[in-house]
């Protein structure tokens, strides 16, 4: 999940390692239903999971 994590942060505009890793943690805390948490709009339209 980290990288995964690193690549969506990326994918989302954070250049910088440092905010990636926070992107990943952030990822981390919410768990396996990142995508569907109640806090996000819906899927952003950047990300390109499989």
């Amino acid at each position: 999940m980290t990288i995964n994590g690193r690549a969506y942060a990326r994918q989302l505009g954070f250049a910088d390692a440092e905010s990636q890793a926070h992107f990943a943690t952030f990822m981390w805390a919410i768990g396996e239903n990142f995508f569907m948490h109640q806090g996000l709009m819906g899927p952003d339209p950047r990300l390109q999971t499989h």
